[in-house]
């Protein structure tokens, strides 16, 4: 006589709301791993700037050549005053 297998239990016993449940978090997680990966694969091209953005833009480039050559001429050593000492 053949043995007969016990009955196998099964180890995770889910009701339909808990398969469901889990299937909307694994859904969820898939989709964000998609999204991730398209976003990397397909960057946002630069946004054009406005007339407005371009001329303040401008403004703020000139300004910088203009306080650079002030800020170089700030730095620049300068010899202390002499002062005569009385004894």
């Amino acid at each position: 006589m053949k043995r007969r297998n016990p009955p196998r239990r099964q180890i995770f016993v889910l009701t339909p709301e808990e398969k469901q449940a889990i299937a909307c978090i694994v859904g969820a997680f898939v989709l964000g791993l998609a999204t991730m990966q398209y976003r990397a694969n397909h960057p946002r091209p630069a946004a054009a700037l406005a007339k407005k953005e371009q001329s303040t833009k401008a403004s703020r480039q000139s300004n910088k050549r203009t306080q650079g050559a002030t800020r170089i001429a700030r730095t620049t050593p300068t010899a202390p005053p002499e002062t005569e000492d009385e004894e």
